[in-house]
C-alpha cells in the first residue's frame, strides 16, 4: 500500500511540475492525496481478497494494447485494456473506473459498448489461450470519504453489438464527409477545441 501511494505522489509531482493546477472548491493537493490514500486502501483490500478466492486468476496483461478491425469498411480500432486475466476457461476483462458515486443501471448501460468492443477484439487471444468464454466487468472505485469498490458484470445482448456497429458505421461516415455535429456537455469545460467548436 505504501509503495502504491508513493507511486501516486511521484506521478502527481511529475504531472503538476510547473503547472497552474485549478482545484475544485474545498480541494487542494493535500485533500487529493488523502483521497488517493483512501481509494488505494480500499482497492488494495479488494485485490487482496481476490487472491483468496478458490479459483484464482492468472494475470495475462496490464494496460493491454490491442488493434483489430470490427468492420471491413471502418478503420481498425485501437484499445487499451486495464487488466486481462485467465481464470479457468474464462478470459476476464476488467475495466477500472473511478466515480464520485456508485454506478447505477443507467450508467452501466451507457458504458456497455466499451466492454462489447473490448470483448470482440479479444476473440483471437481467447482462442490462443485456450479459453472458451470472455467475461467482462467494471471495477468502480468511488471517490468519497468512505470509498467502496463496485464489481459490475453487465450482460451484453446481440442488440448491444448491433448498436455498436451502427454507431461506428455512422461515425466513420460522418468523418469522411466532414460532418461534425456540435454536442455541448460537461466535457466542454476541458475540451481544447471548445473555441473552435462553439465559436466563443
Amino acid at each position: 500500500m505504501e509503495e502504491t501511494l508513493n507511486a501516486f505522489d511521484t506521478a502527481w509531482s511529475n504531472e503538476t511540475l510547473g503547472a497552474d493546477v485549478q482545484f475544485c472548491k474545498e480541494e487542494d493537493a493535500m485533500s487529493l492525496h488523502e483521497l488517493a490514500q483512501r481509494m488505494l486502501a480500499v482497492y488494495s483490500e479488494y485485490a487482496a481478497l481476490e487472491t483468496t478466492l478458490p479459483d484464482t486468476a492468472q494475470i495475462i496483461s496490464i494496460e493491454h494494447s490491442n488493434r483489430f478491425r470490427l468492420l471491413a469498411d471502418v478503420p481498425p480500432i485501437e484499445s487499451r485494456i486495464d487488466l486481462l486475466e485467465l481464470q479457468g476457461k474464462n478470459l476476464v476483462v476488467s475495466d477500472l473506473k473511478s466515480s464520485r458515486s456508485r454506478w447505477n443501471e443507467t450508467k452501466v448501460a451507457e458504458a456497455i459498448p466499451q466492454l462489447v468492443l473490448y470483448a470482440t477484439g479479444l476473440l483471437p487471444l481467447m482462442r490462443e489461450l485456450g479459453a472458451t468464454r470472455i467475461v467482462t466487468k467494471f471495477v468502480v472505485v468511488t471517490k468519497a470519504k468512505k470509498p467502496v469498490v463496485q464489481v459490475l458484470q453487465p450482460q451484453a445482448s446481440q442488440d448491444d453489438v448491433v448498436r455498436l456497429k451502427q454507431t461506428l458505421t455512422e461515425t466513420w461516415s460522418a468523418i469522411q464527409t466532414g460532418l461534425f455535429v456540435k454536442r455541448e456537455s460537461w466535457a466542454c469545460a476541458q475540451c481544447p477545441y471548445k473555441n473552435r467548436c462553439l465559436g466563443r
